[in-house]
């Protein structure tokens, strides 16, 4: 699913979605980059990541308050 979000992407910008391992060098390709934060954006939304990962650290507090008593 990362892939086919990561050459979507590329098509929406219009930089090919046509695999190139000549276009994955260096790294850093800002063009890769952007196509990588698509893709993890469209699978794991920031901000549904954001708001479990505050409800699961609220509920590991109030665990560990719990325990301390």
């Amino acid at each position: 699913m990362f892939t086919m979000a990561h050459e979507l992407a590329h098509i929406w910008i219009g930089s090919g979605g046509i695999f190139n391992l000549y276009d994955l060098q260096p790294f850093d390709n800002r063009t890769e980059i952007f196509c990588n934060k698509v893709a993890a954006e469209f699978l794991v939304p920031a901000k549904e990541l954001q708001e479990s990962w505050n409800e699961a650290n609220n509920l590991r507090i109030r665990t560990n308050a719990f325990q301390s008593v």
